[in-house]
């Protein structure tokens, strides 16, 4: 891999996937196959249902990471190596530079800090390491949890792009809107 960063945080170890962790990928996309159904219909681990699939996502990611596509790192527990989360870092303006993150924690583990622990983490290298001057995020305005989780890492509402998303639908079938979110190098350098 051209960059194969470790990043390491109060509880957490943040690297890009390897070949090897195809049999815990599997774990965590069985796990979480209805969890991401709602808000991340499109997400690569829904599509994974054998130890076969798992390992072509990650030969897939590895091949993103190559062509410096997108960037998707797992985030391990420390004290036993589970893997309790998945972060993607996709250029999006290359001019200049931005990126978008996005992640998804394991259910089994919402509500213990480790998204925001990892989604920093890897906001952190977007600026330190990739040179970004912002970093964007978007979520269905029905996702309050990624509201919550964007908000407290720093991000501040842009946007929104009104029924925009008929992959997450509204309750009465129509579709959602997204908010567009945004982090610019000055506030993170100024942020605690």
């Amino acid at each position: 891999m051209i960059d194969s960063p470790t990043l390491t945080t109060l509880r957490l170890i943040v690297r890009p996937f390897t070949p090897n962790d195809a049999p815990a990928y599997l774990e965590l996309a069985r796990a979480n196959h209805e969890h991401l159904a709602r808000f991340e219909p499109g997400n690569p681990a829904r599509s994974v249902h054998t130890l076969a699939d798992a390992e072509a996502v990650l030969r897939q990611y590895a091949a993103d990471w190559e062509a410096g596509a997108i960037f998707f790192f797992g985030a391990w527990r420390q004290e036993d190596n589970a893997l309790l989360a998945q972060v993607a870092l996709m250029p999006y303006n290359p001019d200049l530079p931005e990126v978008e993150v996005g992640c998804f924690v394991d259910g089994r583990y919402e509500g213990q800090g480790y998204a925001t622990e990892s989604l920093r983490a890897v906001v952190d290298y977007a600026f330190r390491e990739r040179g970004a001057k912002r970093v964007s995020c978007r979520c269905s305005d029905e996702n309050v949890r990624s509201q919550r989780l964007i908000t407290r890492c720093g991000f501040t509402l842009e946007g929104i792009l009104r029924d925009c998303n008929p992959y997450v639908p509204r309750a009465d079938g129509s579709p959602s809107s997204e908010y567009v979110y945004g982090l610019l190098r000055g506030e993170w350098e100024e942020s605690p």
